[in-house]
């Protein structure tokens, strides 16, 4: 199978964060045609749907410091935030899954994209590349710290049935 490309390792990272948002009491939906978003989920009984976009890769390197590439569609960045989006990156590094990297599109778009931090590769792809210390504790991208992205499930509370 293809390193650039693996369904299996993609499939894994959607359904491992479908599984943490069920833990914390959301209801999840896989849309049937995948226009960017890979899950949608709603608080039971409540209005309001909140869309996700998931990015999986493996990390590179040891134990102590190590780095995950992924590749972002420019066209979400534009795109109305309605439902709103919000990004997870999933990294598997030595057979564990590192802590979640979440983000608003909104705050994406200002902190990455609109910053330079995340450049293109072409008009149509952006790159982003985190830098992991300290056993995934730390994660930076262009030096600046990102560490309160991790498992920042600020907008996902758990909810209690």
């Amino acid at each position: 199978m293809s390193k650039k490309y693996n369904p299996y390792l993609g499939q894994s990272g959607h359904l491992l964060v479908m599984s943490e948002l069920l833990y914390r009491g959301w209801n999840v939906a896989i849309p049937q045609v995948d226009k960017g978003e890979d899950i949608f989920v709603v608080e039971d009984g409540k209005d309001g749907i909140k869309a996700i976009q998931v990015k999986t890769t493996i990390g590179k390197g040891d134990k102590d410091k190590f780095s995950a590439g992924f590749n972002l569609r420019s066209d979400q960045f534009n795109a109305p935030d309605n439902p709103p989006l919000h990004y997870v990156f999933v990294v598997r590094h030595l057979d564990k899954w590192q802590k979640f990297f979440i983000i608003k599109r909104s705050d994406f778009v200002d902190k990455f994209v609109d910053n330079g931090i995340a450049y293109s590769t072409s008009k149509k792809t952006f790159r982003l590349v985190f830098s992991y210390s300290k056993e995934g504790e730390v994660i930076k991208c262009r030096k600046i710290d990102f560490s309160y992205c991790l498992n920042n499930w600020v907008n996902f509370n758990e909810i209690t049935h």
